[in-house]
């Protein structure tokens, strides 16, 4: 068995995670790198490596755990899984969706169905099939949707006499119950799925759509990212300004309430309150200055006023160049190598975890001080951005960084929000350089698992966290690998491999 590092795990989901890294492990030792493992809410999950290859991670399914998922021609750019679907893209564009439920319509092929009929598996807590019989939800087999494919990475698509009738993609995002789509021109987002908390970023807050949509408002702004997690979505412009709208229940949306956003709106970083959509009724001159009499002069030169979101940045906001979601909470980084934080500030993390190192004044999953409870729902400078700045100076050439320069940053960071921590992977350049993991938040401890057992890991020694010098203390965790490819985590277990 390949060696991993445990990081957290439900005393009944250790062997699903032992068999998970078995599977992961079994590819890597082939000669492939993990790039990217999700998972749905329950009993599966997809593990993407930089070949192209996408792994089915099925643990309670012994006959098909590790099993290579086959659609259409071509390598797999991209994945993405909801609560009960799993959405991926290939090289040519293509986009493919299969799950277990389908009852808001997530998949995007037309479709709307609660569930498949059940399938026996039998397996024991070893993975053998000695045990007892348990139902698993059935997958459907991947579904190529209608519509996108035709191109690599910034064609526009397939065009028949001025009609486009294909669409590449390349970059897919899954919430709970609803999918987004980013084009090979970066210019669109497309949409489907549940749409009650304004996820979709229509006017219409749809119980289920079935098909794909595009997100008017975000037409024809250059976009670098698509987020999405639980009823919230993100879009990252190349600007550097960030785009929110969804369910805000813990203020992960960054806008300083919880307030949900029912359409695309600027996240303001200088304290300003953003502006609030206009519901009140319109009175009859109000109502005839924004819609000229027809014939009139005016009506020929702006026939249509239509909404526009600006893609302009103030200059007085951070540069934002990426964002990782679960949920709960969302992090952030900036150009400068800042970090922030925002959303739920406790965690659920299991009370009978007791530790030494425990203290009452500790930060939790955000990575500072919370003075007062408004001051989680803006988005805020997490304390370790100094540690994790450092640790990058072994990866990466001096800080600020040109454009060129920050896909390679990125390459070499792995984040993963959950409902107990915040974890960061940075992975290491060559053999040589060992790889930093950094904790923030509860966690029982990182453990190196191999054939002689767990073997608990230490932190990095660091300064003695001082009571009231908040500017200054960072309470993460900060762990030396040897060597980690990336983060493998489920509702049950989270580790690395």
């Amino acid at each position: 068995m390949r060696p991993y590092f445990l990081l957290d795990a439900s005393p009944s989901a250790v062997s699903s995670c032992e068999r998970t890294a078995a599977v992961i492990g079994k590819f890597i030792v082939e000669g492939e790198t993990l790039l990217k493992a999700v998972y749905c809410s329950k009993y599966y999950g997809v593990a993407l490596f930089r070949s192209g290859r996408l792994v089915l991670l099925a643990p309670d399914s012994p006959e098909r755990h590790g099993t290579v998922i086959e659609g259409g021609d071509g390598n797999v750019r991209d994945v993405a899984a909801g609560d009960t679907h799993i959405v991926f893209c290939k090289e040519d564009g293509t986009v493919y969706s299969f799950g277990y439920s389908n009852k808001h319509g997530q998949l995007g092929d037309g479709t709307v169905w609660r569930n498949l009929p059940f399938e026996q598996e039998t397996h024991a807590a070893d993975g053998s099939d000695a045990g007892g019989k348990r139902e698993l939800p059935r997958l459907s087999s991947p579904q190529m949707i209608i519509g996108f494919g035709g191109g690599m990475d910034g064609v526009e698509g397939h065009v028949l006499n001025g009609k486009l009738l294909q669409v590449p993609i390349v970059a897919v995002a899954c919430g709970a119950f609803h999918t987004l789509l980013l084009t090979s021109l970066r210019n669109c987002v497309y949409a489907c799925g549940l749409g009650v908390s304004g996820q979709l970023g229509g006017r219409r807050r749809p119980v289920l759509q079935p098909t794909f949509k595009s997100i008017r408002l975000l037409f024809g702004l250059t976009i670098r990212q698509i987020a999405a997690a639980g009823n919230h979505s993100f879009v990252l412009l190349q600007t550097g300004k960030l785009f929110a709208f969804g369910e805000n229940l813990c203020g992960q949306l960054g806008f300083g309430s919880v307030k949900a956003v029912h359409t695309p709106r600027a996240v303001a970083f200088n304290g300003a309150v953003p502006s609030v959509e206009m519901r009140r009724p319109l009175d009859s001159s109000v109502f005839k200055s924004l819609r000229a009499a027809w014939g009139s002069a005016e009506s020929m030169y702006f026939p249509l006023r239509v909404e526009r979101l600006s893609p302009e940045r103030d200059p007085n906001e951070p540069f934002i160049v990426s964002v990782w979601c679960c949920p709960t909470r969302t992090v952030l980084l900036t150009r400068t190598m800042e970090w922030l934080s925002c959303g739920l500030a406790i965690s659920r993390g299991p009370c009978e975890i007791k530790a030494p190192t425990m203290r009452m004044d500790r930060y939790g999953p955000l990575g500072r001080w919370i003075e007062r409870k408004e001051e989680a729902t803006s988005f805020r400078k997490m304390q370790w951005s100094e540690s994790v700045a450092a640790a990058l100076k072994g990866v990466v050439p001096p800080i600020p960084l040109e454009e060129s320069l920050m896909d390679e940053v990125l390459c070499a960071l792995h984040v993963k929000c959950s409902n107990n921590a915040v974890v960061l992977l940075i992975r290491s350049s060559g053999e040589s350089q060992p790889s930093h993991l950094f904790v923030q938040g509860e966690t029982p401890g990182v453990f190196l698992v191999d054939e002689d057992g767990r073997t608990p890991l230490s932190p990095a020694p660091r300064a003695d966290k001082l009571l009231h010098d908040h500017e200054v203390d960072d309470d993460a965790a900060e762990f030396i690998l040897t060597e980690a490819q990336g983060i493998f985590a489920s509702e049950a277990f989270m580790a690395i491999m």
